[in-house]
């Protein structure tokens, strides 16, 4: 059964996608968006066990490390991932329009901070889903719920 140290040999993937999705739009702040996605991949390749424990816990493996969860969980992140992503676009034609240079400069930070969430987001979806699947594969496998 994959323990807290393999379920962490998953992060680098989840940081990753998050990086990408959070790319700065004029090439800074990189390493901000990789902090953002690291966060949210350590978050999302725990947050199952941390929600329902293993040891001595009679309810591991259920609602929380179950094909349900792991539906919710990517569909939540895909409209998430997607909506944030708008935003930021929108907000950057805004800015794009304003001949305010202080409105326009706040535009561009609230774009960048949707494209940073917009990572965080993506890496803890990508997380979870790694973690289930590793879980999945062993002979206990998820829960159907």
């Amino acid at each position: 059964m994959p323990n807290y140290a393999e379920h962490a040999g998953d992060l680098p993937l989840p940081v990753i996608l998050g990086t990408i999705i959070a790319r700065p739009a004029n090439g800074g702040e990189t390493a901000m968006a990789v902090v953002v996605s690291a966060l949210g991949g350590k978050l999302g390749v725990h947050l199952p066990d941390w929600l329902e424990p293993s040891l001595g816990n009679p309810a591991h493996r259920q609602f929380f490390h179950s094909w349900m969860f792991m539906v919710i969980v990517a569909v939540g992140t895909v409209w998430s991932v997607q909506e944030l992503w708008k935003k930021a676009e929108e907000l950057e034609a805004e800015s794009k329009a304003s001949w305010d240079s202080v409105l326009k400069r706040q535009k561009e930070l609230n774009a960048q901070l949707c494209r940073f969430v917009a990572g965080g987001v993506a890496a803890v979806g990508l997380g979870v889903a790694l973690h289930l699947l590793s879980d999945a594969r062993t002979r206990r496998g998820l829960a159907p719920l």
